[in-house]
């Protein structure tokens, strides 16, 4: 990262949460419909 402060690219910052919070949610909701998946919810 060339910007150690969030808020100096904002673009750039506001991108890269917006990809990983896409990310996240695909990651999750992949984890979610393995076999066994469903019990582990709380």
């Amino acid at each position: 990262m060339r910007g150690t402060t969030f808020g100096s690219d904002p673009f750039a910052d506001y991108l890269g949460l917006v990809l990983w919070g896409l990310s996240a949610d695909v990651a999750s909701r992949s984890l979610s419909n393995l076999p066994g998946g469903e019990g582990k919810k709380e």
